[in-house]
């Protein structure tokens, strides 16, 4: 079932209860802007339904936690544009799950306990307050980060780490981070956890020598890694650069070993995207022999 309409005068209305609990729904996609969905707790819901697709909706409370909980054989569920003060997705079901967008409470935290989730894209705000539970099947990620507070800060129990770690069962990676914070190995990436099945990693990031070190201290995290596909979000070209030896000793030493393909992206010439390049060539497997590897400038 797809509805798909204008709000009413006052810009919101509510979304029918009948339907929230009808019993032979299977597939459901609200497109409405500014409408609320209110559901209470012990609420018998639609039982049947595998695909929930919402856009523009608003959850008065924890209404939306509480309707995901209450479909057993839920398998997909595709959040864009809406509006919650709480969100808790419990659902031992789902394989797909993509949070676009989404307008999240400022005080209030994400958490998401999906045991059998597959594929998990997250492309809205508040990444940082994000707990990720239960994804030991997790095969496809990808998330979007804006501005990171450190670990130490006044909202430290809501560090980036926290859904690094919920990550770390991935084989496909893709981060994107867009914040005017360098991300930093000392504040960011401290508890990074070890990423034993991931093949391949992107990162779209505004590159930097200190976000330099931070990529570098990912990658020795990531021992069967792949490919590498980097994309500088910005370049900047300068005549005279001051020269910048960012990376530690304890960086080196070969840890690339399965890695068979780079990409690069809208790369400059800058004295730490060169050292960058050769810390790669150096510590990965491209520089011990040539059984096919490769690395693309784009």
């Amino acid at each position: 079932m797809e509805v798909s309409v204008g709000s009413g005068h006052d810009g919101s209305g509510i979304v029918p209860d009948s339907l929230l609990r009808c019993q032979s729904l299977r597939s459901l996609k609200l497109v409405l802007p500014l409408w609320k969905v209110v559901f209470d707790g012990g609420a018998v819901g639609p039982g049947s339904l595998t695909t929930m697709h919402l856009k523009g909706i608003q959850s008065c409370k924890s209404s939306l936690g509480t309707l995901i909980s209450s479909c057993p054989v839920l398998q997909e569920l595709r959040l864009e544009d809406c509006y919650f003060d709480l969100l808790k997705i419990t659902a031992n079901e789902l394989k797909w799950l993509t949070v676009s967008r989404c307008i999240f409470d400022a005080y209030n935290e994400v958490v998401i306990s999906t045991p059998k989730l597959l594929s998990f894209h997250y492309t809205s705000g508040k990444a940082q307050g994000c707990f990720i539970r239960d994804m030991a099947n997790l095969v496809d990620a990808s998330i979007v980060l804006f501005n990171l507070s450190p670990h130490n800060s006044s909202v430290g129990a809501w560090s980036v780490s926290e859904i690094f770690k919920g990550l770390s069962h991935a084989s496909s990676l893709t981060i994107t981070y867009l914040g005017n914070q360098q991300l930093s190995v000392e504040e960011h990436l401290q508890y990074l956890p070890i990423y034993l099945n991931i093949k391949y990693l992107r990162l779209n990031i505004l590159l930097s020598s200190e976000c330099m070190e931070a990529i570098a201290y990912m990658l020795k995290h990531m021992p069967d890694l792949e490919i590498l596909v980097v994309h500088n979000e910005l370049v900047c070209y300068s005549i005279i650069e001051e020269h910048i030896w960012w990376t530690s000793k304890e960086l080196a030493g070969g840890m690339l070993n399965r890695l068979k393909e780079i990409q690069l992206g809208n790369f400059g010439s800058s004295n730490h995207e060169t050292e960058f390049i050769e810390f790669l060539v150096k510590n990965g497997r491209i520089a011990q022999d040539h059984d096919g590897s490769s690395l693309h400038q784009k």
